[in-house]
Formats: C-alpha cells, sequence, structure tokens
C-alpha cells in the first residue's frame, strides 16, 4: 500500500510541474517543487527535484523570455554543416566561407532592384 501512495504522490507531482509548465505560470511550478508531499516522493525523483531547485533563476528567466529562441541559430548551424558535407573538396576555403552568408540569408544586398511589370499585349 504504500508503494501505490509514492507513485500516486509521483504522478501527482509530475503531473502539476507539467501543468504549470502549460500554463506558463513561475509561481505555480515554485510552489509545486517546494510542496511538503514531496517528501513521500520516489528517491529518483528527489534527486531531479534537487537538481530543478539549483537551476531555478533560469527556470524564472525561460518562463519571462518565453519569446526567445535558438531556434534560428540552429538551423544557421544545421545548414552550414549541410554545406560542410556537400562542399567536400573545395580547392578553395574561401569559397566556401562565402557560401555560408549566401545559403543562411545574412547577405542582404544593399541596392533594390526596379520591379518591372509586363506590358499588357491584348
Amino acid at each position: 500500500m504504500l508503494v501505490l501512495e509514492v507513485l500516486k504522490n509521483v504522478y501527482r507531482a509530475v503531473q502539476d510541474l507539467r501543468f504549470s509548465l502549460d500554463q506558463s505560470d513561475p509561481l505555480m511550478f515554485m510552489t509545486t517543487l517546494y510542496q511538503p508531499s514531496n517528501q513521500s516522493l520516489a528517491p529518483r525523483l528527489k534527486r531531479v527535484l534537487r537538481i530543478v531547485t539549483k537551476f531555478k533563476q533560469y527556470i524564472k528567466n525561460s518562463f519571462h523570455y518565453h519569446t526567445l529562441t535558438n531556434g534560428p541559430i540552429e538551423g544557421i548551424n544545421n545548414k552550414i554543416k549541410v554545406l560542410k558535407r556537400h562542399a567536400y573538396g573545395y580547392k578553395n576555403n574561401s569559397h566556401f566561407k562565402n557560401r555560408i552568408p549566401l545559403i543562411s540569408r545574412l547577405y542582404v544586398s544593399g541596392r533594390k532592384e526596379k520591379e518591372t511589370k509586363q506590358p499588357l499585349i491584348a
């Protein structure tokens, strides 16, 4: 019966933490983290919660700055890795370096080309 109670507490704690993450509520996350019912949890989950409490300031920042992401940088890194695989055997290394801004669209031309409309011919 004791094992069932521990499993129930583990399940409830994990679900409460996930719910607070889904709701983007740092206060609910921190209160769930420090609940007194966490004393009757499995030892491995207690260890995980101790590690999470060490990084609580960073977790609060991730709640506050939830729109910031490193996704675009990871995308550029992935494109560079793909280019490295395809560029195996380039004779000139500067060609490879010049190609990186072109494939990742980091190069923006200073001049704008004029748009010419096609004349309507009947």
